[in-house]
């Protein structure tokens, strides 16, 4: 098969990266070894935003 844009990093740059690509017609992989969106959204940064942000 082949690939015309292969994206290395799912987080949020490889993601808007992608997306930007496909957008303009061409046939996108994006490679990661990780969860799509990047770490901080589901491991560290975001949840605890979201709860200091509830407990004000």
């Amino acid at each position: 098969m082949h690939k015309e844009i292969i994206v290395i990093g799912s987080g949020p740059a490889g993601i808007e990266a992608a997306r930007a690509a496909a957008t303009a017609g061409a046939h996108v992989t994006l490679v990661g070894d990780g969860p799509v969106g990047g770490r901080a959204g589901w491991h560290s940064l975001l949840p605890s935003k979201v709860w200091l942000t509830a407990a004000d």
